[in-house]
């Protein structure tokens, strides 16, 4: 048995639909406009994510590098 029914909002009627973050108390959840910014946002880093990775790893590597040098020349 399927129920259809609608139902219309009004002022001597049912409120209608809110943001849920007005009625919570103490932690506010963040609004739904904010979580799809936040949402592009970290698409959007997450094409420079392997840009950092491999400078991260050139800068691992120089510096290992360097330090070997400067080993290698104080044992000379």
């Amino acid at each position: 048995m399927a129920i259809d029914e609608s139902f219309t909002s009004g002022p001597d009627k049912f409120s209608e639909v809110q943001d849920v973050t007005g009625g919570q108390f103490p932690v506010q959840f963040p609004s739904t406009g904010d979580l799809v910014r936040d949402a592009e946002a970290g698409a959007a880093a997450d094409t420079t994510a392997p840009i950092a990775l491999v400078l991260g790893a050139a800068g691992l590597l120089a510096g290992l590098m360097a330090l070997g040098l400067t080993l290698a020349r104080r044992r000379a």
